[in-house]
This record gives C-alpha cells, sequence and structure tokens, in this order.
C-alpha cells in the first residue's frame, strides 16, 4: 500500500504520511517478536546448559543436556528433570522402580511408577558393567505419533520387549528416587514432542486464496475491463479505471488502520498481565502466581469450549484437614452448621483430669459416677489440656 501512494497520478496524499505510520508500527512489531524470541532463547540455553552425568569410559562424567546423543548412558538424580527419551537401565529402588511426576507433560501431579527391566536392573550403579552394557535397541524412527511405541531389548543373545513403563519421556522429572541410570534413544529434534511442533499456516493466508479461487472471476465482470468498453476508447478507459480502482483501494485503506496491529497488540499484552496479576490465581503456601507464557493465551483459551476431567486431582485439591474427634466421651475441634461456618458456644466445659480421678471396679459403679454431660466443644485439638489428647497430638 505505501508504493502505492508513491504514484501522484492515483494518490491525493503525500507519500510521508504513511510511510512514518507505517514504519512505526512495524518497528514496534519488529521489537515485541524480538523481545518474545529473546525470552525463548534464554529458556532454551537455560534447560540445555544443564548439567547432567554420564557414563564415559569406566568413570562418571558430567555434560550438559545439548551435548547428549543418543545410545549415552546418562545417570539421573531426585528431581531432575528430562529433556531427552530415556529406557530405564537400573535405579536405587528395589525391583528397578523409580517415580517420575508428570505436571509438565499432562499437567498431573501425582507422582507415577516406572520400572526397569529385569535383565538389566541387576546392573545397580556398578560403572564398570554400565561401560560394557553392549545390548541393542530396536525402535521406530523418529515420528509424530505419541501412541507409538514399538522397541525392543537385544542383550546377550536374548530379546526383550519394552513397555512404556521402562521408558522416561520428555519433560518428565524424577522423584523420590536417588538415582536412576538409562540410555538415550530420542533426542533434540528426534522427540515426538519436537515432531509434533510443526510451522502453521496462517488464516490470511487461506482466506486470501479461499477469496481468489471462489470470487475472483465474479469480481471481475463489475470492472470495465476491455471486453466491457467501446473500441474506440479502448486505452482511454481501460487506464481510466485501473486508476479509479487503485485510487478507491487508497481512500477506504483507511477501513482497517494502519495502527490495528498495535492495538491488537497492546490488548494481548494487556490481558497476558491481567492474567499474571490474577489473585485468584495465586498460590499462596508455594508463592507461585499464575503466568501467562505467551500474550495470545487469552485469544486461545477462547476458544476452548468443553473441559473434561477424569478424576480428582486435576481441577480440584485433595485436601485432608481435621474436623473434630470424640475422646472419653467429648468432642474436641470444630463445630459447623451445615454451611460450614463455625458455631460459637459461649459457654466451655474445662476438661476432665482422669489421672487423678478414681478408679472404679465395676459397670455399675461407672455409670453411677457423675460425668459430664455430653457436650460439643468449640475447641482446637492444639489447644486441649487433655492428657490422652495430648499425647495424641504429639504422636502425630
Amino acid at each position: 500500500m505505501p508504493i502505492l501512494y508513491l504514484i501522484p497520478h492515483i494518490s491525493s496524499l503525500a507519500p510521508i504520511t504513511t510511510i512514518l505510520p507505517l514504519a512505526f508500527v512495524l518497528a514496534l512489531t519488529a521489537i515485541k517478536d524480538a523481545t518474545d524470541d529473546i525470552a525463548r532463547h534464554r529458556s532454551d540455553r537455560h534447560v540445555n546448559n544443564r548439567e547432567i552425568k554420564t557414563v564415559v569410559g569406566k568413570e562418571l562424567a558430567t555434560r550438559k543436556w545439548k551435548d547428549i546423543n543418543v545410545g549415552d548412558i546418562v545417570q539421573l538424580t531426585n528431581n531432575d528433570f528430562l529433556t531427552v527419551y530415556i529406557v530405564l537401565i537400573s535405579t536405587s529402588e528395589l525391583n528397578g522402580l523409580c517415580f517420575i511426576e508428570t505436571a509438565e507433560f499432562d499437567g498431573e501431579t501425582n507422582l507415577k511408577v516406572r520400572q526397569a527391566l529385569e535383565e538389566t536392573c541387576e546392573i545397580g550403579e556398578d560403572i564398570d558393567k554400565l561401560s560394557s552394557f553392549d545390548a541393542q535397541f530396536e525402535h521406530e524412527a523418529p515420528n509424530n505419533n505419541l501412541g507409538l511405541f514399538d522397541r525392543n531389548l537385544i542383550w546377550n543373545n536374548k530379546t526383550s520387549p519394552l513397555k512404556n513403563d521402562n521408558l522416561l519421556l520428555h519433560d518428565m522429572r524424577l522423584r523420590n528416587t536417588r538415582w536412576e541410570f538409562g540410555i538415550v534413544c530420542y533426542a533434540g529434534s528426534g522427540t515426538k514432542l519436537m515432531k509434533n511442533t510443526a510451522i502453521m499456516c496462517t488464516i490470511m493466508t487461506i482466506c486470501c486464496d479461499f477469496w481468489e479461487s471462489f470470487f475472483g472471476f465474479d469480481f471481475r465482470i463489475y470492472l470495465p475491463w476491455e471486453a466491457c468498453v467501446s473500441t474506440d476508447q479502448r486505452i482511454d478507459s481501460l487506464q481510466n479505471s485501473l486508476l479509479v480502482f487503485i485510487s478507491y483501494i487508497i481512500i477506504f485503506n483507511t477501513v482497517v488502520p494502519i495502527s490495528l496491529s498495535v492495538s491488537i497488540e497492546f490488548i494481548r499484552l494487556l490481558q497476558s498481565q491481567w492474567i499474571d496479576w490474577n489473585i485468584k490465581m495465586y498460590h499462596e503456601p508455594n508463592n507461585v502466581p499464575a503466568q501467562a507464557r505467551t500474550i495470545s493465551l487469552n485469544e486461545e483459551l477462547g476458544q476452548v469450549g468443553h473441559i473434561f476431567s477424569d478424576k480428582t486431582g486435576i481441577l480440584t485439591q485433595n485436601i485432608i484437614t481435621f474436623n473434630k474427634c470424640s475422646l472419653r466421651r467429648k468432642l474436641y475441634g470444630y463445630v459447623t452448621d451445615q454451611a460450614g461456618n463455625e458455631i460459637q458456644y459461649p459457654e466451655k466445659i474445662p476438661p476432665t483430669d482422669y489421672e487423678s480421678a478414681q478408679t472404679v471396679n465395676s459397670k455399675d459403679d461407672y455409670l453411677s459416677k457423675d460425668e459430664p454431660d455430653f457436650h460439643q466443644t468449640s475447641m482446637n485439638v492444639a489447644q486441649a489440656t487433655d492428657p490422652l489428647l495430648l499425647s495424641l497430638n504429639n504422636e502425630s
């Protein structure tokens, strides 16, 4: 469009009035894209430069994740984060078990169990056996099918099939396990996560192709082309029609202002900040606020129509809190009504000192003794003075 403004026959405005705003808009867009790219590169560099121990020769050497290749034997310790696909060889737990967290992978925070092969779990952490581990893995070539894992282990002239429980995937974290050894089967761009990352066509390109294919021919009949004008005025009519058509394009250019893209980007940025500042999504115990990793997150969330949850723990919290208990015909805890509000009692019954009380010889004597009425007291278990309750509280 700025090129059309440079033609004096069809433009009534000075070219500078369009070039400067357009340059300003393009500069802001370039700065925004550069900022996003820099933040993305920093995150990738932080992940790639993490250190990991690998078996090199007959010793453990420290290397970076970016230098890990397929076939390397790596050692993971507790809370280590995975950036490759690993087949388990041995772990520190009994029967080759290990626990992983898949919060970054599928959003679930509960721990899952993985197990090494029975043929290899006896290797343990013996570096000599790990350095001489000459097994062969047969698996499919890198692909984007998350449900396809066809693998076999060939070791000591014996073929053993590998299951999903023997594999640690990208974005998993090792939990409650001191160490584990595994061999890398997919790394870098060969992981299924990277294979599912592709460049998508823009909506504008699809719309333009749709317009040109279906409506382009019908639109041409309304223009005074050569076949629609008389023969004696063929050249002038064609030239004038083109000039008028292009002039109207310039006139109606203001219908979609140049600043629209900047306004949309500013709105996206503001909406992403509102997500970060939302106090209702702030988790105070862990001091973790909400974080919008992309400014277009609000638009993507607006396309969600249904949310399916298979169990609790994803959309709800699994929290066990003390409500009340009964000890020696006495209730301890907070008494609440049906709405969940605490009921305050004006009179508090003092606790009975059962250690100094007289013993009874029979059931009749016990029933004949004066016992306090069965009341509900709004008492915190941590503030109780009953010796039995205090002993239970200390043991817990």
